[in-house]
């Protein structure tokens, strides 16, 4: 949660890169960048000279030259695999840059949605914590863990936008957050639980919206045949492509789906990393079907008979996954010995990150809006073998989508 209200607030204060770059149904005069490819390696960019950061003073070129080479000289950087394939830049004039990168990069447009631009000189001379941006509002107050303040900036080169102040209240707690809206302390409330769905569309000044975002959880197994966390000292069973595929047979998505979301409209299943929305999704691509004596009959090739002894890490502060945990255990319970390991967040996405776990549940969001990234991402990066579960509208992936307004 305190992450994401991180990321609402950047997105907020600062322009990134892809805000600079028009699309091909857009006019130059909706973006302040034009682009073009001298070559295909390079990418180069023209700025307008009318953006000014919340101090006054112009954004340019340099300040996109250093928010991009922080990025790409700084040891550690969150940004830094979305300009893996850059190699450098170069600046040809005040109002324009290229970007060289390693190789062909044909959806680099869509790597640079995260990248933003900061301030050269704010960076280098002020010691404050105040963000600086070019966004619409600017910072204005923030009192930890409480609320964040923000002001209208009218010299936004978009226009003066529409509020003078914005105040986002803090809220971690979902039903908390709920009550808050329906009792009007709040105007608009993020991250709500489907739980509550039919509940808040029976009050008539509330209206809920709600979009599809691109994003799928899935369960990943590891399989390392003899190094993995959950099998020490003897062979991993899910390294047999045999096992893999009888979990695989052993998980009826409907009921997950039917248990674990309040109304049908919040997931549908999913067939692959990326959903309908994202370029590169193949509607070719079909799961196997639901099948448990096809995963007793591919448990008993493998050896494994009577099953084996499962450990599966879920998160305990996600609601949704926790429910879709639990009905995963029962239903994998018919064909192996499992145990259900629920851990606060911090310790469940340390495992992740460590690859201490052999079994468990995850999402992604495809923000870039190609294939590639999930697969730059999880498949060129991290060794697991993902088995693909739902594409899930919940709580997690509805923190941009579902919004309840009063």
């Amino acid at each position: 949660m305190k992450l994401y209200r991180k990321a609402i607030l950047v997105w907020i204060l600062f322009i990134f890169l892809l805000n600079l770059i028009p699309t091909n149904n857009c006019d130059e005069t909706s973006s302040n960048v034009t682009w073009s490819n001298p070559n295909n390696l390079t990418w180069r960019f023209k700025i307008k000279d009318n953006i000014t950061f919340h101090n006054g003073e112009l954004l340019t070129i340099e300040d996109v030259k250093y928010s991009i080479d922080l990025i790409l000289n700084g040891n550690v950087s969150v940004l830094s695999d979305l300009l893996i394939n850059v190699d450098s830049t170069i600046i040809q004039d005040n109002h324009t840059i290229d970007i060289i990168t390693k190789k062909p990069c044909p959806i680099l447009l869509n790597k640079l949605a995260d990248i933003f631009i900061l301030s050269k000189d704010y960076q280098k001379d002020t010691q404050d914590k105040i963000p600086l941006g070019t966004g619409g509002y600017q910072y204005d107050n923030y009192s930890d863990n409480e609320k964040l303040t923000l002001e209208r900036y009218d010299d936004y080169w978009k226009g003066i936008p529409d509020f003078k102040q914005v105040t986002f209240v803090l809220i971690e707690d979902g039903k908390k957050r709920k009550n808050a809206l329906v009792n009007k302390e709040i105007d608009i409330a993020e991250s709500i639980s489907n739980m509550y769905y039919q509940n808040l569309s029976n009050i008539s000044e509330i209206t809920l919206k709600m979009v599809t975002p691109p994003s799928v959880n899935y369960l990943t197994l590891d399989f390392r045949e003899f190094t993995s966390p959950g099998f020490k000292n003897q062979k991993n069973p899910l390294s047999d492509i045999r096992v893999r595929k009888a979990l695989y047979h052993a998980i009826n998505t409907e009921q997950i789906i039917n248990e674990t979301c309040s109304h049908p409209r919040f997931a549908t299943t999913a067939t692959q990393y990326t959903t309908p929305l994202i370029f590169g999704y193949n509607p070719n691509i079909t799961r196997l079907p639901y099948d448990l004596n096809q995963s007793r009959t591919l448990l008993k090739e493998a050896g494994y008979p009577n099953g084996f002894n499962l450990t599966m890490d879920c998160p305990q502060e996600y609601y949704e996954h926790k429910e879709m945990c639990e009905v995963i255990e029962e239903q994998l319970s018919k064909i192996i010995n499992i145990t259900l390991n629920e851990q606060p967040i911090d310790q469940f996405f340390e495992k992740i990150a460590t690859r201490n776990t052999s079994f468990s549940i995850i999402g992604w969001l495809t923000a870039t809006g190609d294939g590639g990234e999930i697969y730059d991402y999880l498949l060129h990066i991290l060794l697991y073998y993902f088995l693909y579960l739902v594409q899930y509208f919940d709580i997690h992936h509805i923190y941009t989508f579902f919004y309840s307004l009063i």
